[in-house]
């Protein structure tokens, strides 16, 4: 017997319907559903999939009214298509920060989006833990509040403004480049700047600008897409501080990090990598010079492991 048109296409919606079941909804094979409909809505069914995993950190913007927030990333909300705010949910007690990104540029696979941030590290260099580091990497002045004739005593700087201007420029589609710049200044609003905490690496850099009185970073960075569920990235960037008070201090450091995005449900990632940092600690090695020996300045080598949770909608 020949197959008519119509028995062609419910034969092949009925196959398209059973390999694809796991995405197709219930209603496109509900009884009364005509051929036509039933193949139409299988077909669509095994097309649709799962968005791939976007790359991050880019000048790519979530878009108006989608919103990406980690436990350690930023909370980033989309007001418009070409306008973002940036916020460390973490810091906004211990260092109110808001950063405002614009895509200003996006042209010929080319997207550049300018930064403008603000932040005010007061109580995390003057609380002590949970919400600050004084105690540990600044001085919590326990003395001087027990006796105010100590004041100068307790080497504390004054309150801090940091703004900072950046860009990102970025290319690619599925793969992605991203060159990054950026400039933080802090202007002492009363007192001094801080004493520079000469501790770890990531310290140094993030409160740089209230020690050392300015912060600029030059980086690059490459995401690329293993599989639609997961990244590998790959990132290096150059920064330079403010001088140093004798001994003389290295004023640059450099970091490198690598790490990988893999897909939890449509919209969330987890993100697992190691930071490098390569920097000027005051450290010194015994080396022999003339048959002498002598202490040399080295710089460090360190490794840090990253981890987070990124969540979207």
């Amino acid at each position: 017997m020949r197959a008519t048109s119509a028995h062609l296409k419910l034969l092949t919606g009925l196959v398209i319907t059973f390999v694809a079941a796991w995405t197709q909804p219930l209603s496109a094979a509900l009884p009364g559903t005509t051929p036509a409909r039933l193949a139409t809505a299988a077909t669509q069914s095994s097309s649709t999939k799962t968005a791939p995993l976007p790359a991050r950190d880019s000048a790519r913007l979530p878009g108006k009214g989608r919103w990406t927030v980690g436990i350690f990333n930023p909370l980033e909300i989309g007001i418009t298509d070409k306008i973002s705010i940036e916020t460390h949910p973490l810091l906004l007690i211990a260092s109110p920060n808001v950063t405002v990104r614009h895509s200003t540029f996006n042209f010929g696979g080319w997207r550049l989006t300018q930064e403008y941030g603000l932040n005010m590290p007061r109580l995390g260099v003057t609380s002590a833990l949970p919400l600050g580091l004084a105690g540990y990497f600044t001085p919590d002045c326990k003395v001087t509040a027990h006796d105010p004739s100590k004041a100068n005593s307790c080497d504390q700087g004054g309150w801090v403004l940091v703004p900072s201007l950046g860009a990102k420029l970025s290319t690619g589609a599925r793969h992605i480049w991203t060159i990054r710049a950026e400039v933080a200044v802090g202007l002492p609003l009363s007192g001094e700047l801080w004493r520079p905490l000469e501790h770890i690496p990531p310290a140094d850099l993030l409160f740089a600008p209230i020690t050392y009185g300015f912060r600029a970073r030059l980086g690059g960075r490459y995401d690329r897409a293993l599989t639609d569920r997961m990244r590998l990235t790959g990132e290096a960037n150059i920064y330079l501080v403010g001088a140093s008070a004798k001994p003389y201090r290295n004023p640059l450091t450099v970091t490198g990090h690598i790490g990988f995005d893999i897909a939890v449900g449509s919209a969330s990632r987890f993100t697992l990598g190691v930071m490098y940092t390569n920097s000027d600690q005051r450290k010194k090695d015994v080396e022999t010079v003339d048959g002498r020996p002598q202490r040399v300045p080295v710089r460090n080598h360190d490794f840090y492991p990253t981890i987070d949770f990124i969540f979207g909608g």
